[in-house]
């Protein structure tokens, strides 16, 4: 039968451990060196960064004490620490360094989330649909699974979904699992595959 909620859970615990580890190896070790190789003096820009960052901070306790004291609203608060910074962006000594430490924090975002989903998806693929984490929860990916199937399921299904929905995909996914009777999110019917548990001798139970 189909796999429930429960299980299917701590089997994407696991397995996740394990991708973000992967990711967090791949990005400290390949490529954020190689992105930092880009500039000279890398450690100097991004320690000026977080110099501009403390000086933004001391600027605005005068007005964080205006907020708490109900004196400006909170967007009020935000529009002034924008500017503060923005000050600070146009000042030469200090304009090239946040650049620079600003296009390595967008560059470490979007690349720990591509190396993350290339991971899970080469893993799995490699796998023929299985993972550590359904291996230990005596889980197995059942149906059409090939390249294809897998590309559908754990990119553009599973993490682009819950990318591109702000994680409403997610609570989708978990709600079509605990509700329906077959235990299918989207990914599964999508993809035509299904997570089973798997008998004690092997054999699956449907």
């Amino acid at each position: 039968m189909n796999a429930g909620l429960f299980k299917r859970s701590l089997a994407f615990i696991i397995d996740g451990f394990i991708y973000l580890s992967i990711t967090f190896w791949i990005f400290n070790f390949i490529a954020g060196p190689v992105y930092q190789r880009q500039f000279d003096d890398f450690d100097m820009h991004w320690n000026v960064y977080f110099e501009v960052t403390e000086m933004v901070e001391e600027d605005m306790e005068v007005h964080q004490a205006r907020y708490e004291d109900n004196e400006i609203t909170y967007a009020e608060l935000l529009e002034i620490r924008a500017g503060i910074f923005n000050d600070y962006y146009e000042d030469e000594q200090y304009r090239e360094s946040i650049d620079i430490a600003l296009g390595y924090r967008d560059f470490t975002m979007f690349s720990s989330i591509l190396i993350f989903i290339l991971a899970n998806y080469i893993g799995i693929l490699v796998l023929k649909g299985q993972t550590l984490g359904r291996k230990l929860m005596k889980l197995r990916l059942s149906g059409e699974v090939n390249w294809f199937s897998l590309l559908l399921r754990e990119v553009f299904w599973k993490y682009l979904f819950w990318l591109l929905t702000l994680g409403i995909g997610l609570m989708i996914d978990i709600l079509m699992i605990f509700l329906s009777t077959n235990h299918t999110a989207l990914r599964d019917r999508f993809s035509k595959t299904h997570v089973v548990e798997v008998l004690e001798d092997g054999t699956y139970p449907i």
